[in-house]
């Protein structure tokens, strides 16, 4: 399978990974919305179903849970939600694999179904077996938190795959400073810091060992991997769940994708798109969907953005050729009648 090319995607994964993580936030007695607010995911966030947000905010939720728990609580929340959602969403797709090194030789695959940004991989250094994740090095607190949350996810997944209780023994991380690393994964391990990527030895046992899968995950339909391929799709994919909370100018748009705007204008127009039609599509899907759920159009407009209901109308005609009204008479009371 050829490596997808992360130096021009938008790093998106599924917004559960968020989602698990403030619903074990909450359960400790803390209100959810301001850390959703300041980590820059969207304000509805836990009404979403299966979308792709920004990688980067689910990073940044990571470093603010991270600083303002204490080390019991933070990890306590981090293995629940690997043990009880994150881990368990991808268990079953391993299902045809016969060993662990089957699975994790798999998981480049695999962890497409999540996430639109995947480089990892199983190599043999001098008859030692490597699992490795490479990561853009950012040295600062989100990095470092994301990256024992790596390690934790992957920790967990082979203690599901193997059925045992294994913990590493060797880990080579990007980061300067493993104190957190510590905490949160082990302090018996034997850490070496600065590498160009993230690294975890396996011993050949674990690898070797049988794959033994609970049946309620066998019971499971296999996933479709159905994320988008280039730029502009996973632009838009990424700024749909903002489309109904936010005024999503060019500048703000750049801010959520962690890219300046003359590079995400300069991507677009790669591409044959401009900013302008791909923010009128997601006005009018948006538009459409509240439409069909019954939203009066003076609250749609307002929530869109708009200054007034004249405004809305004349944005949507323009990208629909109909007014918002003579559409959901004709297209959506239509479909209805049928």
């Amino acid at each position: 399978m050829r490596e997808p090319n992360t130096k021009t995607m938008v790093p998106l994964i599924k917004c559960g990974y968020a989602q698990y993580l403030i619903k074990g936030y909450k359960s400790l007695g803390f209100d959810p919305h301001l850390i959703i607010k300041e980590a820059g995911l969207p304000s509805h966030l836990m009404e979403l179903s299966e979308e792709f947000i920004p990688h980067d905010s689910v990073k940044k939720l990571l470093s603010l849970l991270g600083n303002r728990l204490d080390i019991e609580q933070f990890r306590h929340l981090v293995k629940t939600a690997l043990q009880r959602n994150s881990v368990q969403r991808l268990i079953g797709e391993f299902r045809n694999c016969k060993t662990v090194r089957e699975a994790l030789l798999l998981t480049s695959h695999i962890y497409l179904h999540d996430s639109t940004n995947v480089n990892v991989g199983l190599d043999v250094n001098y008859r030692e077996a490597w699992y490795w994740i490479q990561r853009k090095p950012q040295y600062s607190s989100e990095f470092i938190w994301s990256e024992v949350y790596t390690i934790s996810y992957i920790v967990e997944l082979i203690r599901m795959l193997s059925r045992t209780d294994w913990q590493p023994s060797k880990i080579k991380v990007q980061s300067s400073d493993v104190e957190h690393h510590k905490a949160m994964v082990s302090d018996d391990c034997q850490y070496f810091v600065g590498h160009s990527k993230l690294e975890i030895y396996i011993e050949d046992k674990v690898l070797d060992s049988a794959l033994s899968l609970p049946i309620h995950v066998l019971n499971k339909p296999l996933l479709d991997c159905n994320w988008h391929s280039n730029f502009t799709d996973k632009v838009y994919t990424a700024l749909y769940p903002y489309a109904k909370d936010l005024d999503l100018t060019v500048k703000r748009s750049a801010e959520i994708l962690n890219m300046s705007t003359r590079t995400l204008q300069r991507k677009l127009a790669d591409e044959g798109a401009t900013f302008r039609a791909l923010k009128d599509s997601l006005m009018f899907t948006c538009a459409v969907e509240m439409m069909s759920e019954g939203f009066p159009l003076t609250q749609i407009a307002i929530q869109l953005s708009f200054a007034d209901l004249s405004q809305f109308s004349r944005a949507f005609k323009r990208v629909s050729g109909l007014s918002p009204q003579k559409y959901h008479k004709s297209i959506l009371m239509g479909d209805n009648a049928c």
